[in-house]
């Protein structure tokens, strides 16, 4: 039994400019998950694999360079295989270009490259197989050209791909693609993938097992609620398994709350205080049609009650009662105002109470936009 460490996604030098003094400290707590995680392969785990991205860009500060070396170093039995993604791309100025990363990479670190897309460990009789991800590759499958190691008992494919899904290909000529027909063809015997910030099974039931780890230190709200993760693989003669480990500090937080009818913030403080914790960073959308005149003051609420976050941001996204025979009197006859204003009228009498609440997001909509406001949004 082998145990593997698969890792993705790290990020490490983002900046997170827009989230403040949160924005500083997640910076270096991304850079302690990672030392945290390769300091405890070193008792765990046989081999370790970074899927991309492990750098947010090409010229990362020097300290995120230097904190990956003396990570890897300090677990200097331990193979740890790196292939560059999509945010540091083996392009002509990558970072994996770098003489601090070439000329003093430990003798551990195996990075992927045009001249090396295989490494083979003999202790383990496994191979490691991986194609760097470039700008002009976009829409391949990453397993081209792979090909089984002839001497290895265990292949294993590392990818930084996207999947197909419903409402996309992933063809837009910047990414990978991998497709579960390309996966079963490969004769691989796991394949590790990062991009999406998701644990996830690719193509469940399917030979080879397909992972995204996920991200460790999540770096970003995705409309849900977001831990850290990444993946233990144990790969046998009896086959692999794959299970999800959590890890990081923060928990991202994406709230939802309608305030139609409210005419106050106790509801806004419920919700906050339901969702509180210092490990939280929570962003709290509110929708709806509140009551009368009232408007949620949300950057002070956010001052108030963002001490009891690591992160906290409300965004308003309520809509007002609009009053369009008053809106239309603002307009001479006939003109695109006026036209505006007698077709929303039309719909208003006819629609559903639902219908009703959309048909007045136009017209508040509609006012901005005719009126030379700023207030209106995507």
């Amino acid at each position: 039994m082998i145990p593997i460490l698969h890792i993705a996604d790290m990020h490490l030098g983002r900046r997170f400019d827009r989230f403040g003094e949160f924005g500083r400290t997640l910076r270096g707590q991304v850079r302690q998950t990672l030392v945290d995680l390769l300091r405890a392969a070193g008792n765990e785990y046989q081999l370790v694999l970074l899927a991309g991205d492990v750098f947010d860009a090409n010229r990362p500060d020097i300290k995120e360079v230097r904190a990956l070396l003396e990570a890897v170093r300090a677990i200097d039995a331990v193979p740890v295989c790196l292939l560059p993604g999509t945010h540091d791309r083996l392009s002509a100025d990558s970072v994996y270009r770098r003489p601090e990363v070439w000329k003093q990479r430990p003798a551990n670190l195996h990075i992927f490259s045009e001249e090396q897309g295989c490494f083979y460990f003999e202790r383990l009789r496994l191979a490691v197989h991986g194609r760097a991800a470039r700008p002009d590759f976009g829409g391949q499958s990453p397993l081209v050209g792979i090909q089984p190691h002839p001497d290895a008992r265990f292949n294993i494919a590392v990818a930084h791909s996207s999947i197909p899904f419903a409402q996309a290909q992933a063809e837009d000529g910047e990414d990978y693609c991998l497709r579960a027909e390309d996966a079963a063809a490969s004769r691989m015997t796991y394949i590790a993938l990062g991009h999406w910030h998701r644990f996830q099974d690719c193509f469940p039931g399917n030979q080879p097992p397909v992972f995204y780890a996920g991200c460790p230190e999540p770096v970003a709200f995705d409309g849900t609620e977001t831990a850290g993760s990444y993946a233990r693989v144990m790969i046998s003669e009896s086959g692999v398994e794959v299970a999800p480990q959590t890890s990081g500090k923060y928990r991202w937080r994406d709230l939802e709350l309608d305030v139609t009818g409210q005419e106050d913030d106790i509801a806004i403080r419920h919700a906050l205080g339901e969702a509180a914790g210092s490990q939280y960073a929570v962003r709290l959308t509110l929708r709806g049609q509140p009551a009368g005149q009232w408007q949620p003051a949300s950057a002070a609420l956010e001052e108030e009650l963002g001490g009891s976050f690591a992160y906290l941001a409300i965004r308003d996204e309520t809509t007002r009662q609009a009053d369009i025979a008053q809106l239309r009197g603002r307009f001479v006859a006939n003109s695109l105002g006026d036209f505006f204003c007698r077709a929303v009228e039309e719909k208003l009498q006819s629609a559903t109470p639902e219908g009703h609440r959309h048909w007045q997001e136009v017209v508040r909509r509609g006012a901005a936009l005719l009126l030379n406001k700023e207030e209106v949004g995507e």
